[in-house]
């Protein structure tokens, strides 16, 4: 796979922005102030914090370096960007094994009882980097669409009784769901560090649940609603999702599902927290519990990410066989 913005883009936020920055420069908690690799820094004067998109942001006091990450560390390492990423990538394991950095911001008391849940958006149209982004993911404009997501440029929150408006960064999107006669907003900033997840839903409501079919052979349920278009998208096995993996979903539910198809199978993440809660409500519920096998890609998103289309759907029908 080419590597393009949207490449790096994942290697250095989606696995973790702050992992890499701890790995490398062994820093543990954002603002910090450390002495900079860059040159010789007797004084700490190297300042790291995290803008208002949620990316990285270093700024050498007492030098001339100004950017985010990918930037320092092309300076750092005296590489091109493409260098950087696969320096990266090589170090993946631990990366991933080490502590995330413990983030502080300003914006983090405004996520009090002062705040009104109920978001509001304003939506944008569809660019060329959107549709991209969601292919990669094994979700194509179609499906994006079926999936009651859309692009927006802000969301609002009501904050001391006064609608607030945020900002958003090129990748961010609103998750729809009709509930009783509301629409309820989920908004998802995949790059966003500290705010990658902003949710007005409630542990009701479960993703495709009013557009499956009502009877078939067989269906699954993952841990989110990306991995549930992916699925459906690239093997037409229909698929829905909880809001979380340790959302339980009711007995009446399962065993209406139960009723109305064949085999349903549990397709969880294959990371601790998912192992354990997929395992757990396959046992209870009698269904058939499956795992993506593979030490990289997470879940089925991750896994059309990494190896494409083709291995995505031939190894979902191989774990739903």
């Amino acid at each position: 796979m080419k590597l393009g913005t949207i490449a790096e883009d994942y290697i250095l936020t989606e696995i973790g922005e702050d992992k890499i920055l701890s790995y490398f420069l062994g820093v543990t908690h954002i603002p910090c102030t450390i002495k900079s690799p860059l040159r010789i820094d007797n004084n700490p004067s190297l300042g790291i914090k995290v803008n208002k998109y949620g990316k990285i942001f270093m700024y050498d006091f007492g030098g001339s370096f100004k950017g985010g990450l990918l930037d320092f560390l092309k300076e750092y390492w005296n590489m091109t960007s493409s260098k950087v990423i696969e320096k990266v990538k090589q170090e993946y394991s631990g990366i991933i094994a080490g502590a995330p950095v413990s983030i502080f911001h300003k914006g983090s008391s405004e996520n009090n009882n002062n705040v009104n849940t109920e978001i509001q958006s304003t939506t944008r149209c569809w660019s060329e980097p959107d549709i991209d982004f969601w292919a990669r993911y094994g979700v194509p404009l179609d499906w994006v669409k079926f999936g009651d997501i859309h692009p927006i440029s802000f969301y609002f929150l009501n904050v001391d009784n006064s609608l607030k408006s945020f900002p958003v960064g090129r990748y961010s999107y609103t998750y729809l769901s009709l509930y009783g006669d509301k629409i309820l907003q989920k908004i998802y900033q995949p790059f966003n560090l500290y705010n990658k997840w902003l949710s007005g839903f409630n542990g009701d409501i479960i993703d495709f649940l009013d557009k499956i079919p009502n009877h078939g052979d067989k269906l699954v349920i993952t841990s989110s609603r990306k991995d549930s278009l992916c699925v459906w998208s690239c093997s037409g096995i229909p698929a829905i999702n909880p809001q979380s993996e340790t959302t339980n979903i009711s007995d009446d539910i399962i065993r209406n599902l139960k009723d109305r198809f064949n085999n349903i199978y549990i397709l969880f993440d294959n990371d601790k927290a998912g192992v354990l809660y997929g395992k757990k409500m396959a046992a209870r519920h009698s269904l058939h519990y499956r795992s993506i096998p593979d030490s990289i890609a997470k879940d089925p998103s991750d896994y059309h990410w990494f190896y494409g289309l083709d291995k995505t759907t031939q190894l979902i029908l191989h774990l739903c066989s």
